[in-house]
């Protein structure tokens, strides 16, 4: 039996909602895991629908967000803020590549909770990744960014799912 048009575009929402609410579910566990390890969000902040919204109206100057340098990730810094290499930047990709299949990583409820969505690395092809890093040329930016692995999936593993 072939469900009815108005049944479908019901399930269709079900599916929908359901991706939503995994989504706010991952940005509660973020911010959670957050405020575990020293940032500050005031209280009448707060994540939903895909944005973040205040309860109320805030005075000016108030503080509303504090983030620990010890809780941040940087692509394009190294620890002293200097710019990274590009070899260093593959390095760095790998590494967040394997706190996302790491479940008991400290980083692990942060990297879960990235896009998978092509707002991430992992969504771009070499050429356009190289393109992105200001790196010349397929074979070039692979040679420089991976250190000549051949392996195709060296960047792509970066896909969060």
């Amino acid at each position: 039996m072939v469900p009815s048009f108005s049944l479908r575009v019901f399930l269709i929402f079900l599916f929908i909602l359901s991706i939503l609410i995994q989504a706010q579910n991952d940005m509660d566990g973020v911010i959670d895991w957050a405020v575990e390890n020293g940032a500050f969000v005031h209280p009448l902040i707060e994540y939903r629908d895909g944005g973040i919204f205040a309860k109320a109206d805030l005075a000016e100057g108030l503080v509303v967000t504090k983030v620990p340098a010890q809780i941040i990730l940087a692509f394009d810094e190294g620890p002293n803020g200097d710019n990274m290499s590009a070899s260093r930047q593959c390095e760095f990709v790998k590494q967040v590549d394997s706190y996302l299949h790491d479940p008991e990583s400290f980083w692990y409820p942060y990297v879960s909770s990235f896009p998978t969505s092509c707002q991430s690395l992992g969504c771009y092809d070499l050429e356009s990744l190289s393109d992105l890093l200001t790196v010349r040329g397929t074979m070039e930016a692979k040679d420089v960014l991976c250190n000549g692995d051949n392996d195709n999936d060296v960047l792509g593993s970066v896909v969060f799912s």
